[in-house]
Formats: structure tokens, C-alpha cells, sequence
């Protein structure tokens, strides 16, 4: 007997073809639950993509998603030296007298030597 249809295989070997659909069912689903699993807040859009519109397996996800990350905080870094080369020098706004009075409230409490 020649089997060339789908159809003609589960009439051939239900069984079988049951058995063959029931562990792609049982993958498909654990797949899906790992990404599901590995989603961070902010990041479902891509999860979802992920699972259903281009699968990929959870693996793959998981590679991306670290890839991502290591973007999002190379981005945070950048624009924290940025701000910081951009505000330039930092300066205590306090005057002399006011240094004074501060360091002597301390030291009247025993935080601090008087001048």
C-alpha cells in the first residue's frame, strides 16, 4: 500500500498519526509556557511575536531577549555619561558661614569637630 496524503496515513495508522500530533501538541505547548515564563514586563509584544506571529523556541527567545536587555542598559549607560559630562562640574552652593553653622550643630551633638 502507497500512502501519499495525510488523510490516507490516519486512515492508515490513526494510531500513529494521533500519537505523532499529541507530542507536537504536548512541544508546541511547553515551548509556548518557556517563553511565557522568560517574559519581563514591558517586553510582551515581543513574547507574543514569539509564540505566534514568527515562533522561534524559547532558546531563541531567550538569546534575543538578553540581547535586548544588554541594549536597553548599554542606551541607560550611554545617557548617564552623557548627562554627566553635560552638567559639568558640581559646586557646594553654601557659603563659608553657612558651612560653619552646619559643622557646628554637628559637633554640638558630638558628630563633628569644632574648627
Amino acid at each position: 500500500m502507497e500512502i501519499n496524503t495525510v488523510d490516507e496515513l490516519r486512515n492508515s495508522y490513526p494510531e500513529l498519526v494521533r500519537q505523532i500530533e499529541e507530542a507536537a501538541t504536548n512541544r508546541e505547548r511547553q515551548r509556548i509556557r518557556d517563553i511565557e515564563d522568560m517574559v519581563l514586563p514591558g517586553n510582551e509584544q515581543a513574547a507574543n511575536a514569539a509564540k505566534f506571529d514568527q515562533p522561534i523556541s524559547a532558546s531563541e527567545y531567550a538569546v534575543n531577549q538578553a540581547k535586548a536587555i544588554k541594549n536597553q542598559g548599554n542606551a541607560w549607560m550611554d545617557g548617564a555619561k552623557k548627562d554627566a559630562k553635560d552638567a559639568g562640574s558640581v559646586t557646594n552652593p553654601a557659603t563659608d558661614a553657612e558651612k560653619d553653622e552646619f559643622l557646628n550643630a554637628l559637633g554640638k551633638v558630638g558628630y563633628a569637630n569644632k574648627k
